[in-house]
């Protein structure tokens, strides 16, 4: 039994995932405790596959070292737009 996942799309929703999770972190309403950071994380990725379907196309993949530099380059877009918020 396989289930048919393409690794091209996962690649592209994690780092959409990671974006909006970092901008999730330090956005003005969600920055203080009353958001415990599972329900941040959880935001995050619902947002992630909300978007799934424009940030997949045209996407190439990358090998792991090249995902692994996307992932922090992708997360840190998100801190500065979060404290540009306050």
């Amino acid at each position: 039994m396989g289930i048919p996942i393409d690794p091209t799309w996962l690649e592209a929703v994690l780092l959409a995932t990671v974006r909006m999770t970092a901008f999730l972190i330090v956005a003005p309403p969600f920055a203080y405790q009353a958001f415990p950071g599972r329900v941040k994380a959880m935001l995050g990725l619902g947002l992630g596959l909300a978007v799934s379907q424009w940030v997949s196309a045209g996407y190439t993949p990358r090998d792991t070292a090249g995902f692994l530099t996307g992932s922090s380059w992708n997360s840190s877009p998100g801190w500065p737009s979060g404290s540009w918020c306050w």
